[in-house]
């Protein structure tokens, strides 16, 4: 059943603490073989809780409704992708990072792309993993690490993400912030995954046309042939 979408439910605000129907990431985010009626049903289920006025943080798991105000890593977390996720369960299993010796682990020159802000922002980043002050961490630890310990470089990615959610509480309420960036995740998914089947099926009606020609093609002629035969050419007579 398609979820009527009006102004007012635009315009309410965001109920973080009622009841809402729990939903998992794997029954809204799109798959690989999606059809469009899949992916409107995936759609639908996100605006049936936004329309009645929920979280979708909330339903997703992102936020818990019973804390006080969710943590930079909360706000952070609808930003992390499936790889940094599972980077961050791997050495929470393996409970310690990689050891560095901060002294000595260092190289003189970067191998990874990336400019002068992203090197610095991994180098905050690498001194909040690692409980260093930021002063104890330089860039030559960062450029060892890019490429020495290449995986830790989406961990690194991920604390980053944490850092920025951190300097973005005070600009806007926490718990919409988070809000915000749950149902921007989801939405830019289902829409690259939507343009994706409908470039493909203009590809197949495009196609489809091609061949609907050459079926024309043929049957014309077939039917020129058989016209002439009924309607011979007395001229000559």
């Amino acid at each position: 059943m398609a979820v009527k979408v009006n102004a007012s439910s635009r315009q309410r605000p965001i109920d973080f603490t009622g009841d809402v129907v729990k939903l998992s990431w794997d029954e809204i985010l799109p798959r690989s073989g999606d059809t469009l009626a899949d992916l409107v049903a995936r759609r639908e289920k996100v605006a049936a809780v936004i329309c009645a006025g929920h979280s979708l943080a909330v339903a997703l798991g992102v936020l818990d409704s019973g804390h006080d105000a969710p943590s930079a890593e909360e706000v952070a977390e609808p930003n992390f992708n499936e790889v940094e996720r599972r980077v961050q369960a791997y050495f929470e299993e393996k409970g310690q990072l990689p050891k560095i010796n901060f002294d000595k682990d260092r190289l003189a020159k970067s191998t990874q792309p990336g400019g002068k802000n992203v090197k610095e922002r991994r180098r905050l980043a690498l001194a909040r993993l690692y409980g260093k002050n930021a002063e104890e961490v330089t860039l030559g630890n960062v450029y060892y690490v890019e490429s020495k310990m290449s995986p830790m470089l989406p961990l690194i990615t991920r604390m980053d993400k944490i850092i920025c959610a951190e300097r973005r509480l005070d600009t806007i309420d926490s718990w919409e912030q988070v809000e915000y960036r749950t149902v921007k995740q989801v939405h830019s998914k289902l829409v690259a995954a939507e343009n994706s089947v409908m470039a493909e099926h203009k590809w197949l009606v495009k196609q489809s046309e091609s061949h609907r020609e050459t079926f024309n093609g043929r049957l014309l002629s077939a039917r020129a042939k058989d016209s002439s035969k009924q309607h011979p050419n007395h001229l000559g007579q």
